[in-house]
């Protein structure tokens, strides 16, 4: 965990240590020694999975030289704006540091990084910087005092991408909805971040559907993963409860299934392409399953529609049914 040391500065040769917990938040720091500028800081933290702010000499602030900065305002708490405009930045240069300190969330499974320094170099410059943090999801927002549902940055590996976060359905709710346009509506997070987001820790999923007639019901399943692109984003989930009927994990069940597009066919069938024949939409398509929560919006068409080409969820509505909304959200 060395860094290039440019400026001379010390090590203070301490191992790695807990320091304490806030608000669900375990920190520990790491020693490291040199120049502190966020692209070699960043690299250190990206080597454990990690993100980093900079640091600097003056108050909380995002400066015009983007440093994350201490000393005229309490930062002691995590600050979301702060490492909302940091997490996943363009490298930038940041003064020097003496027994420089990584802030790291639970040290294995955590997103969290920042620097305390508490000494000098040969060159004169001293600091006092504590932390920031970098979410890896919702929870994390919700656990810091975040408790207004929006679009929020979360950071996944090495890089930050923005989702929608419910933060009023039943606790820690991260929220993703159908589409790929509006992060505020309909949206879909993208198979890459779903994978990096649900590889870190356990995630329960609800799935809350609506027809026309304003009726609602939702299927929980207590264990969902999906595995990376080289897997094929394959998909794993179990635990069913809910009043919606099992269209995921009965039979033909989805569970162990990669995820199959126009171009990319992926399921069990040995006639014929689900994903071409039934909507042309993304999904988990087996042989070819009683859920496609990514069909063809069709409109209020009753049961009349055509047969799985809508937003379908068999043990409900029906394959001849297309719902009128659909959320699928994930929470630890």
């Amino acid at each position: 965990m060395v860094i290039s040391n440019p400026g001379n500065c010390l090590s203070t040769g301490r191992d790695t240590s807990y320091l304490a917990a806030y608000n669900g938040w375990h920190y520990y720091k790491v020693p490291v020694t040199g120049e502190m500028t966020s692209a070699n800081v960043k690299a250190t933290c990206e080597a454990a999975g990690y993100v980093t702010p900079c640091s600097g000499d003056s108050a909380c602030q995002y400066s015009s030289s983007s440093c994350f900065q201490t000393g005229l305002t309490d930062c002691d708490n995590p600050m979301i704006e702060v490492s909302q405009q940091l997490c996943g930045a363009k490298p930038r240069s940041c003064p020097q540091l003496y027994g420089v300190y990584q802030f790291m969330n639970n040290w294995i499974n955590g997103a969290s990084c920042g620097a305390e320094s508490g000494g000098w170099c040969t060159n004169g410059n001293e600091q006092q910087d504590k932390y920031a943090f970098c979410a890896i999801d919702c929870a994390a927002y919700l656990a810091a005092g975040q408790n207004t549902s929006g679009v929020y940055t979360l950071n996944v590996s090495s890089t930050s991408v923005e989702a929608s976060c419910d933060m009023d359905n039943d606790g820690n709710v991260e929220e993703y909805k159908l589409g790929f346009g509006n992060k505020s509506g309909e949206y879909w997070l993208g198979n890459d971040n779903i994978h990096l987001l649900t590889m870190r820790k356990n995630y329960k999923l609800r799935i809350t559907l609506k027809d026309w007639s304003a009726d609602t019901r939702f299927a929980e399943y207590s264990t969902f993963r999906v595995s990376g692109e080289a897997d094929g984003y394959r998909l794993h989930i179990s635990g069913y409860s809910g009043n919606a009927g099992d269209s995921m994990t009965g039979w033909h069940s989805l569970n162990g299934q990669s995820f199959s597009t126009v171009d990319r066919d992926n399921d069990d069938h040995g006639s014929y392409h689900c994903s071409q024949r039934y909507g042309q939409g993304g999904w988990w398509f087996r042989n070819c399953g009683y859920s496609f929560l990514n069909g063809r919006y069709l409109g209020n068409c009753g049961s009349s529609c055509p047969v799985v080409q809508g937003v379908v969820w068999y043990h409900w509505r029906g394959a001849g049914y297309s719902l009128k909304s659909v959320s699928m959200k994930i929470r630890p």
